[in-house]
């Protein structure tokens, strides 16, 4: 099958694609010229009035790599115009910002500078009531654009986002059902520390007892250790976490003690948390509730 030849109209509006031979016969009557090489786009010397559009989707595949594609719905078959995969710069974000505060924490402990009263938010996206976080709004920004890009290239009339819906929660933990959603291990811990109660609910899962010796650990004396490091996508999830007492801590630290783990119980869940997180935003972005999105032909 040829790859169809993007077309646009004297005014630069996009029209319907078509074949290469086509495109060959508009150049060489001079109707036409070649503005782009990649991809191969001819714009009209004249202008169409009242151009008529055959019906043609842009489909988002939502993900860690965004699969994209303009589908145009002829009468006996569907025709694809363009597929494409995307990678965002989200995590990377993310990580970035992480680093970042690390280091000025560092710089502020260095200095012997007040660090803030108990209780400030120190996020910066929440100080400034900003819903989303830098790390996803980047990521959505990306998207849109790259659906905007099609939209100048294609005669879009709808645009279809794929449905994510996945349960972080029975992914973790594949049995949870009914109120176990509701269940946390935090149910019932009183404090007004959120790290605290997150340590307080580790320890009494594991019983105040280290997990490698089995010694009794109190509160200021146990250490919570992170079975999947940070590098390898481990966060403050409590199904990756454990409680160790200072020495089989300081082993594991050294390298003297090596926990044998087996990975794949852990399953990294940031790909699919962050689609999760900015789907209600991309959608938005993308259809808006009240207005139509700019560009996309009636």
């Amino acid at each position: 099958m040829a790859v169809m030849v993007l077309v646009q109209n004297k005014d630069g509006t996009p029209l319907s694609p078509c074949h290469p031979a086509r495109a060959r016969i508009l150049l060489k009557k001079g109707k036409a010229k070649v503005i782009s090489s990649y991809p191969f786009t001819i714009k009209l010397n004249y202008q169409v009035k009242d151009p008529v559009f055959i019906p043609t989707r842009a489909i988002l595949d939502d993900g860690k790599t965004c699969g994209l594609g303009v589908i145009q719905e002829n009468k006996t078959h569907n025709l694809s115009l363009c597929k494409a995969e995307m990678k965002t710069r989200g995590e990377e974000i993310s990580d970035n910002l992480k680093n970042r505060k690390v280091l000025r924490a560092q710089g502020r402990n260095r200095r012997n500078k007040k660090r803030g009263t108990e209780g400030e938010i120190k996020i910066r996206h929440r100080k400034k009531k900003q819903k989303y976080p830098p790390s996803i709004r980047a990521d959505v920004e990306a998207k849109v654009n790259a659906i905007k890009r099609l939209i100048k290239m294609y005669p879009i009339t709808e645009i279809v986002l794929e449905p994510v819906k996945i349960d972080i929660v029975k992914k973790i933990n594949p049995k949870v059902k009914g109120k176990g959603y509701q269940n946390g291990l935090a149910k019932g811990i009183e404090t007004n520390s959120r790290n605290r109660k997150h340590r307080l609910a580790i320890l009494k899962r594991d019983g105040y007892k280290c997990l490698y010796c089995g010694s009794p650990v109190t509160e200021e004396a146990a250490r919570i250790h992170h079975f999947v490091q940070r590098k390898y996508g481990g966060t403050k999830r409590y199904d990756i976490q454990g409680t160790l007492c200072k020495d089989c801590h300081t082993s594991v630290a050294t390298g003297k003690l090596a926990l044998a783990l087996d990975l794949d119980k852990y399953p990294n869940i940031r790909a699919a948390g962050r689609a999760m997180h900015g789907r209600y935003l991309l959608e938005q972005e993308v259809n808006p509730p009240s207005t139509e999105v700019e560009g996309i032909h009636p």
